[in-house]
Order: structure tokens, then C-alpha cells, then sequence
């Protein structure tokens, strides 16, 4: 477990861009796509980032949030807080979820 372990209910996510794709866009885009895809296994994530650490914005922005007492010292030495998003299922993707269980029903005869 690292830094950013709450629990074994949630995933942590660890994630790097390299610093030559910074700032074009390539993290929201990677992050936006795994939460897509967490949210039909997983109800959260969380992760553990440094205070002064450019990337702490990029998670606000998401919507991930500080966890209220968790600051510790991170893998650097320096602050760091251990911070969870909520996944939420949208309406259509619960209906195309339920419309794949129906062809998995009907094409094993369930």
C-alpha cells in the first residue's frame, strides 16, 4: 500500500506524465478516460500528492477531495495529502450496463 492507501475498498491510483507532455492536456484526458472505465467496477478512488506538488490542482479539478487529517510526509520527504473521488454511475451508463447483462442473459439462455 503507498501513500494515498485508505482502504482495501478503494483502488490508489498512482499516475505520472512524463514533464515533456505536461500542460498540453494528456493527464485530464488519460484520468477522464480511467474514471470512465473505474466507474463500472469501482465506487472511488484515491491517491496521495504532494502540496506543492502542480498536480494537486489537476486532482481538485477532477474532483478529487482532500481526506480532513491526512497529511503525511510523502515518498520525498516533503507534505503531502491523501485526497478520494467519488465515481458516479451516469444514467446512460447504467442503462448500456443493463442492456449488456440482458445479451449475456439471453445468449446463455438465462
Amino acid at each position: 500500500n503507498g501513500f494515498g492507501h485508505l482502504d482495501n475498498a478503494p483502488p490508489e491510483l498512482m499516475f505520472a506524465v512524463l514533464p515533456e507532455y505536461r500542460n498540453q492536456g494528456l493527464g485530464t484526458l488519460l484520468l477522464e478516460h480511467l474514471f470512465k472505465e473505474a466507474t463500472k467496477i469501482y465506487p472511488q478512488l484515491s491517491l496521495s500528492v504532494g502540496k506543492e506538488n502542480p498536480a494537486l490542482k489537476l486532482c481538485e479539478r477532477l474532483g478529487f477531495e482532500k481526506v480532513e487529517g491526512s497529511e503525511h510526509d510523502g515518498a520525498t520527504g516533503s507534505a503531502s495529502v491523501r485526497m478520494v473521488k467519488k465515481l458516479e454511475k451516469k444514467a446512460d451508463e447504467a442503462a448500456e450496463k443493463s442492456l449488456e447483462e440482458e445479451r449475456f442473459k439471453k445468449s446463455f439462455g438465462f
